[in-house]
């Protein structure tokens, strides 16, 4: 894919670890004309100082803090108060109204007693407040076994097409549950 070869290196590195459904309904235009605003994140850390700031306050009350230290640590041992850090901290940044830090590989953190360190990348974004909404529609009804809230969701989201036939909606719906697991 063309698409793939003029990708930053930190992105084609992240999109080994994007469930390749995602490839399917994502709207290229719209990637396309983002690419360079998140280029510039990443390579010049453009708006990071400030977004880094409004994150830290909001993440510092879950014991999840930030830091500018240039180190990555490879050896984090992930125990289970460390997986639970690491799952309030994708959905305390899905509530954020920032925006989110999008690199979450281990070797950005460092884990000391009931704090989780963070030396977050340049790589973050501010989804569309429709998609960011119809996410949390999609977990909450994912997770509290709601389908209607789920399925609300992904046409919130822009993951699902009203116009879609019902066979296509469906196949969706359920790869999408499954990159959730059981």
């Amino acid at each position: 894919m063309i698409f793939m070869r003029i990708l930053p290196s930190a992105l084609k590195e992240l999109s080994k670890h994007v469930p390749t459904i995602l490839f399917k309904v994502v709207d290229w235009g719209e990637l396309a004309s983002e690419l360079p605003k998140i280029s510039r994140r990443i390579l010049q850390k453009e708006e990071y100082s400030e977004f880094f700031k409004d994150q830290k306050a909001w993440l510092s009350p879950l014991k999840i803090e930030l830091t500018e230290l240039n180190q990555t640590h490879s050896n984090l041992v992930v125990t289970k108060e460390v997986a639970e850090k690491f799952l309030t901290l994708y959905f305390a940044q899905l509530y954020s109204p920032h925006g989110i830090f999008l690199d979450l590989r281990s070797q950005n953190f460092t884990a000391i007693n009931d704090e989780l360190l963070w030396n977050p990348t340049g790589l973050w974004t501010k989804f569309d407040e429709g998609f960011r909404t119809g996410l949390m529609k999609i977990y909450d009804g994912f997770y509290l076994q709601n389908e209607t809230l789920y399925e609300e969701g992904l046409f919130e989201s822009g993951l699902l097409k009203k116009d879609w036939p019902e066979a296509d909606k469906k196949k969706i719906g359920n790869i999408f549950k499954e990159q959730f697991g059981s």
